[in-house]
């Protein structure tokens, strides 16, 4: 049946008007929109523990109350004791520096050359520290502001997982009925790995840094590393970020070394690789795979992809629209897609 010339206008001014409608409104969430997709994803993840204390205490408010409060202590109590741990461990380690700086002469060859610069340096640091006053300021303020702006991103993913617990069933049904009426049952199907890869992605990284940085911290402490809690974060980030702890317990390894503390050494190294790198190798592997059916290699790639092309919302966006891709490629090789 053909559209008649009026019918077609007035289609062609409802899609323009939608556009823009989405456009501006796109516009006027971008800022918010990195608090919207962690608001999101914290509530997604915590969606089962939701639904079972709904199910024993018959209150969706006071559960989506005490759940979000929980979260927010979760992480505000862990890091204020690490925030402490680190700056007392950073002291030490910046002490031990100092006191031992002349073992940069027990280095074959390049000795030398590196006291005489360690030395121009300390010899210059005042000069340097006063010139540099108003960069220092100037760096200070930069950062209070991006410490405020990361608080406020918090608080707003909070208050976005708040609301998504009293609504998000809602919400679900209107998702599930968007993607019925743009594409189909076949567009409903294709995007249902969506949450357990989001589930699979988010706990199989999580978890296995938490792991290898605790056990990193431990095998750390118990040779009396100097800054053991300090590395023990450091491996943690390489982990979550998909960096080689190499680079973090390989410079452990050499500073016991100069200290004469060979023993010391030699256990970090065997603790890490036969401990920490096993770990994560088959910890986290195992975590995702269970959600997504990505192999290793694909996990590894979209995980490092997706942070490099969308920053931190990358390490969960990478292996999702991965995951998403490989189902569509199955479905057209089934015929699924029609």
């Amino acid at each position: 049946m053909f559209l008649t010339q009026r019918t077609l206008l007035e289609r062609l001014i409802w899609l323009v008007v939608i556009s823009g409608l989405l456009a501006v409104g796109l516009v006027i969430l971008l800022p918010f929109l990195g608090a919207i997709f962690w608001g999101w994803v914290l509530a997604l993840i915590t969606w089962p523990l939701f639904l079972w204390l709904k199910q024993r205490l018959k209150h969706k408010g006071w559960v989506a109350l005490i759940l979000t409060v929980s979260l927010a202590l979760s992480l505000a109590i862990p890091v204020i004791f690490l925030a402490s741990a680190l700056v007392s461990d950073t002291t030490k380690l910046i002490t031990t520096v100092r006191i031992d700086g002349q073992t940069l002469a027990q280095i074959p060859i390049l000795g030398p050359q590196l006291v005489n610069r360690y030395e121009k340096i300390r010899q210059d640091l005042p000069q340097l520290l006063t010139a540099q006053g108003e960069n220092f300021t100037l760096r200070a303020v930069d950062l209070s502001q991006q410490i405020l702006n990361t608080l406020f991103t918090l608080g707003l993913a909070f208050l976005t997982c708040y609301f998504l617990y009293l609504k998000g069933e809602r919400y679900s049904i209107l998702w599930d009925q968007s993607l019925k009426r743009l594409g189909g049952e076949p567009l409903h199907v294709l995007f249902q790995p969506l949450v357990p890869t989001v589930r699979a992605v988010i706990l199989g990284l999580c978890l296995t840094a938490l792991v290898q940085g605790s056990l990193g911290t431990l095998g750390f402490a118990l040779v009396g590393v100097e800054g053991a809690v300090l590395c023990g974060t450091l491996i943690t980030l390489a982990s979550l970020f998909q960096i080689p702890t190499l680079v973090v317990w390989l410079p452990v390894t050499l500073w016991l070394v100069l200290q004469g503390r060979i023993i010391p050494a030699l256990i970090v190294v065997a603790w890490s690789q036969l401990v920490i790198v096993p770990v994560g190798n088959i910890l986290k592997p195992a975590l995702i795979s269970q959600g997504t059916g990505l192999p290793f290699v694909g996990m590894f790639l979209s995980v490092l992809g997706g942070l490099l092309a969308f920053g931190p919302p990358g390490l969960v966006l990478g292996p999702v629209l991965l995951s998403l891709l490989i189902n569509v490629w199955h479905r057209w090789i089934i015929g699924s897609l029609r």
